[in-house]
């Protein structure tokens, strides 16, 4: 009986000095909009950067220029 009277006061200690208990509720709100933030700006860059007919004109055409820059240059 005296052991559960202790931790109950124990409890209640902590209850009522404890400055951050009811911060946590909303502690994880700022971190989880910035996460959702870089999931948004990581989801906008790939959809961005998704192979498509003309970036792969863009990389051979890149490529035949550097090529004839080579040769040229031997």
């Amino acid at each position: 009986m005296y052991e559960k009277n202790s931790k109950i006061k124990i409890q209640v200690h902590f209850k009522t000095t404890d400055e951050h208990n009811e911060r946590w509720r909303v502690a994880w709100v700022i971190p989880a909009v910035w996460e959702l933030i870089s999931f948004f700006l990581l989801c906008t860059i790939c959809i961005l950067w998704t192979p498509s007919q003309n970036s792969m004109r863009y990389m051979l055409l890149l490529l035949t220029i550097t090529t004839a820059h080579h040769l040229i240059s031997i």
